[in-house]
């Protein structure tokens, strides 16, 4: 037989009451009422929209994430892995389709969110330096530097990503979460597990 104690039962009949006299007095509430709590909340939510908004104005367009690493491989085998962007798709796990263009200094990227991102080659210096630029059919661009340099233990790796962020909202959103430094995070965690297996 399991026991429950007298304040325990009490405390449940307390919460019990409660939501019956909440349920009771939202029935009963008069429709005047109702629309001022209603127009507080709408209130509420467009005041809360607005500051983002402001945030969002007052924050830099640019946002930039650099990363050093320091891979078991060689600076061409790293090379010949970022640069291939065709088989990017069998270790990036964010990419979904890769189609590039004949002239191999430009490419399609879909991500597995569907984002659209059209990259450029802006400098390719093989096996030390790639630089890229792209731009999103979400709203945003930059660039990305690779530097690669050997090592005792084999590569060096620093990248820097710069990324312009044309809608304020999603300036908010980015700082927020720093998506730009976790992208790069990402990135260079799946390089490395691609070059070093």
């Amino acid at each position: 037989m399991r026991w429950v104690s007298k304040k325990s039962t009490i405390g449940q009949a307390h919460r019990i009451l409660f939501l019956l006299k909440f349920e009771e007095d939202f029935y009963e509430m008069k429709p005047r009422e109702y629309m001022r709590y209603l127009l507080i909340g709408i209130g509420s939510l467009v005041g809360l929209g607005a500051c983002i908004l402001v945030i969002g104005f007052l924050l830099p367009i640019e946002v930039t994430a650099s990363r050093t690493a320091e891979l078991k491989a060689s600076p061409a085998i790293v090379f010949q892995t970022v640069t291939d962007v065709e088989k990017q798709t069998s270790w990036r796990k964010d990419v979904k389709t890769v189609k590039a263009q004949p002239n191999r200094d430009s490419w399609t990227e879909e991500t597995i969110d569907g984002v659209l991102i059209d990259f450029k080659v802006r400098r390719k210096e093989p096996p030390h330096r790639f630089e890229i630029e792209f731009v999103s059919n979400q709203g945003f661009s930059g660039s990305w530097v690779g530097i690669f340099t050997e090592s005792p233990k084999g590569t060096i790796v620093q990248i820097t990503e710069t990324v312009k962020i044309s809608n304020p909202i999603f300036r908010v959103i980015s700082r927020a979460f720093n998506l730009t430094d976790k992208l790069v995070d990402a990135y260079l965690s799946q390089l490395k597990a691609s070059v070093e297996n």
